[in-house]
């Protein structure tokens, strides 16, 4: 747990990210790894207290520039041996600082006031990408020199002609699907097509170059009135962008396909009041709020066009229609070395907002060894966010190769010219998040100094805190302990041992599965059936979601069926063709249709 001034600065949903105050502000740091007072608690692992500076009754200043530059750095040796040039890599880091009393009469040694500065300017290389993009032939479905990795033709296949080879490995321009070629067109070409450096592993290289600023301001003012106290008041505001085509946090493909941005600001303000009843008996109160915003999306209008379906041609239908930026759909293209990939956060374009309260109490006795601390600790955090909810509204295209895919083409990037893919994935909504969370401890300890050499701490801590409470109804589900009915847990298939090896069996009926079968829930044959049979057609919901609701895994549902299939005889179903069908149809759902069709 981090914290600022002795108030907690970590995020609400990822606790493990902090923002800290310049290192030219902080006069002092405090780092517990173990054995913690009752003071201490919140968040397991070290704890880390920052101490801001104060102003004092004499002015002081300090001022810093620090610069790196390419021009200061060799070249690696594989960008060297690949014919990449040394990258921009720049590091402007300016800072300043000043302290002193603020001028007023008789306040001198009263009210003090310090500020500090840093400002980062930066261009900082990311890691060097190879990629094996779809070339220009490929996008036309000419596939005569697609090659593996042994310099061999990869055959692809007609799967409506029994997987028969395409004559000259060239799909006919008849069936090529203008969506399919748009989807390989966001791809930049290849770059480096000499295999005797690839080696045939990629064909497209880049190491992309992000800005990176980052400025922070602290501020506090110090106020003396009497001996016996000490207020002060202190403002943090922290600032980090970053921009580019690649290895932006919370970002998007693994290649330049547009150039995004996302900021991080968070801003935060912290009162504090110490009193000095006597020299032994001492009180501390301190409130805090901080804000923390996140957005990230794309920087131009330009950046916006290259990532919308409108303006790329990907003018696919969609399912549920949530995706209200027109984004282009994920794809992923397994089985080529160095595939691209489509991806955005679940939150894109993103939006998120969180504030966080904080107060403390600790009351303070000194008693000849001994050391007396009491004190109260209540922390109320609300988080929100998105403009697009959570999840994957723009939808989820899987071109790999898979010899369990009746139309498998044998290549990504020929199935992705044919319009056929294994599998199709879509949000049928985006829960917009508005959460809040209380949390409130108290303590007693007491440091007992017995002797030189052996100090006893002993402390009693008492906590509270409820679930996240969700402000908008029904956008999101939590496990509540009260409602558990043990009767109705699940049933397991469960692992035993048989003269033919590791195997599953069923607790209710004593029937014994494959191993693969461990772990996963046992289902109702009744239901499973009701879960196979009610995915006909391309338009209903997708086999994992409703084989999910009935605690079935989409992994099991396939063996299972696949089980099943070679228990029966079956005839052949008709099943729509994916060119034909106004929605996806993956291998889940024409094994369903297969089964359902099938004679008992």
């Amino acid at each position: 747990m981090a914290t600022v001034d002795g108030l907690q600065t970590n995020d609400i949903d990822a606790p493990q990210f902090f923002s800290s105050p310049n290192m030219d502000s902080l006069g002092e740091v405090q780092i517990q790894l173990s054995n913690y007072q009752a003071q201490y608690g919140g968040m397991g692992g070290a704890i880390i207290n920052l101490i801001t500076k104060s102003g004092t009754n004499e002015y002081h200043g300090t001022g810093y520039w620090y610069k790196r530059y390419e021009m200061f750095n060799a070249n690696n040796y594989f960008n060297n041996a690949t014919g990449v040039p040394l990258p921009r890599y720049r590091y402007n880091t300016l800072g300043a600082s000043i302290g002193g009393p603020i001028p007023i009469p008789r306040m001198r040694d009263r009210l003090f006031f310090f500020y500090s500065i840093e400002d980062w300017k930066v261009k900082a290389p990311q890691a060097l990408i190879q990629r094996t993009m779809p070339t220009a032939a490929e996008r036309n479905g000419d596939f005569s020199q697609t090659l593996d990795l042994n310099g061999a033709l990869i055959p692809v296949r007609d799967p409506l002609n029994a997987g028969t080879p395409f004559a000259g490995n060239i799909v006919p321009s008849n069936r090529v699907t203008p969506a399919g070629k748009a989807m390989l067109n966001v791809m930049p070409m290849p770059n480096l097509l000499d295999r005797g450096i690839t080696r045939g592993n990629y064909n497209y290289q880049l190491q992309p170059v992000n800005d990176m600023p980052k400025r922070n301001h602290v501020f506090r003012v110090d106020y003396r009135p009497g001996n016996k106290d000490n207020l002060y008041l202190r403002g943090l505001r922290w600032d980090s962008n970053a921009a580019g085509g690649l290895g932006i946090p919370a970002g998007g493909p693994n290649f330049p396909l547009a150039n995004l941005f996302y900021r991080y600001m968070e801003m935060s303000a912290a009162m504090n009041h110490t009193h000095i009843f006597t020299p032994t008996l001492v009180n501390e109160f301190s409130i805090a709020v901080r804000n923390a915003r996140e957005t990230g999306g794309a920087s131009t209008d330009e950046d916006w066009a290259r990532i919308q379906r409108s303006s790329t041609g990907i003018n696919v239908p969609q399912l549920y229609g949530k995706n209200p930026f027109n984004v282009i759909p994920r794809m992923t293209f397994g089985g080529v070395p160095s595939a691209p990939a489509v991806t955005f956060d679940g939150r894109f374009p993103i939006y998120e907002a969180q504030t966080e309260t904080n107060l403390t109490e600790t009351l303070t006795l000194t008693r000849a060894r001994h050391t007396i601390k009491a004190g109260f600790y209540m922390f109320r955090g609300a988080s929100g966010s998105g403009l697009n909810g959570w999840g994957n509204p723009m939808g989820t295209f899987d071109f790999s190769r898979d010899i369990l895919n009746p139309l498998d083409s044998n290549w990504a990037y020929s199935n992705a010219v044919l319009g056929n893919f294994f599998s199709y994935t879509e949000a049928f909504t985006s829960p917009q998040m508005r959460l809040k969370i209380w949390n409130m401890a108290g303590f007693v300890q007491d440091t007992w100094k017995m002797s030189r050499k052996l100090t006893l701490d002993l402390g009693f801590r008492l906590a509270w805190h409820n679930w996240w409470t969700h402000l908008i109804p029904n956008q999101a589900a939590a496990f509540v302990p009260g409602r558990y009915d043990a009767s109705k847990a699940p049933v397991f298939f469960r692992p035993i041992s048989t003269p033919q090896g590791r195997r599953g069996v069923n607790p209710l009926t004593g029937e014994v599965v494959p191993a693969v079968y461990i772990g996963g829930f046992v289902p109702e044959r009744e239901a499973l059936q009701m879960a196979w049979c009610s995915i006909q057609t391309p338009v209903t919901p997708t086999p994992s979601a409703i084989l999910t609701r009935r605690g079935i895994s989409p992994e099991l549902a396939l063996l299972m069926i696949l089980r099943e299939m070679a228990r029966r005889p079956f005839v052949a179903a008709s099943a729509p063709s994916i060119r034909e069908s106004k929605a996806p149809v993956g291998i889940s759902t024409l094994l369903l249709i297969l089964l359902c069709n099938s004679t008992p």
